[in-house]
């Protein structure tokens, strides 16, 4: 990802939507992830920006820094609200595979499980509360216990016990992009705590080793 403070990250030609970025945090790279898993990924364009090219006259200043996609004629503010839209409107193949093989509610049950951390962040202020990462907190064990069960199973019934896998399969989905933006928040705030999780939960080093090299 591009991490100039303006300008198009992604220029497409007649771009139908546009997606605008404030610097790496969690929040915006969720959104980018969501978006390139959809179908909207080849007709959008991505903007790192610091905000002065957006016109937010018609936005509350409250959301100013944070991610928000203009498409289909209308602003989706927020990476959570921008996942659901555009695994609504503009679905992705992952996402696509988990409605056909009738998982799509450990799919919307996973992603909201991540957004309770998020929560917790957005109730601090944006500020992220210092956490244990080894196992003491609550909210984390279960992301990453899930997220072990998830993949321990779909390395087992779709990809022949490969680890080249996602949460459901070797297509990724909007879960992942949750879990892949978690993943690399901790990644980038301290490298040891990303060791520790793996230390943990094994199965999600190889997850993240199969994601880095898709994404």
């Amino acid at each position: 990802m591009n991490a100039s403070s303006s300008g198009s990250d992604v220029v497409v030609a007649n771009a139908h939507a546009r997606l605008w970025l404030f610097g790496a945090s969690c929040d915006s790279v969720k959104a980018y992830l969501a978006l390139r898993l959809s179908s909207a990924w080849y007709t959008t364009e991505v903007v790192m920006t610091d905000g002065s090219t957006i016109d937010h006259s018609m936005l509350d200043p409250s959301v100013a820094r944070v991610p928000k996609i203009e498409i289909d004629g209308q602003f989706v503010i927020g990476s959570a609200d921008i996942t659901k839209y555009l695994m609504k409107e503009h679905i992705g193949p992952g996402d696509a595979w988990t409605i056909t093989m009738k998982m799509q509610d450990k799919l919307l049950d996973f992603i909201s499980l991540v957004e309770q951390w998020e929560q917790t962040v957005a109730e601090n202020g944006g500020r992220e509360v210092p956490r244990d990462f080894t196992g003491n907190d609550a909210v984390f064990e279960k992301i990453f216990i899930e997220a072990t069960t998830l993949v321990t199973h779909a390395r087992r019934h779709r990809a022949e016990g490969s680890n080249c896998c996602g949460l459901f399969s070797p297509e990724l989905t909007s879960a992942d992009a949750c879990l892949a933006s978690l993943l690399l928040h901790i990644q980038t705030t301290d490298k040891r705590h990303l060791k520790a999780v793996f230390a943990r939960f094994p199965a999600l080093r190889g997850y993240w080793s199969y994601f880095k090299q898709t994404r």
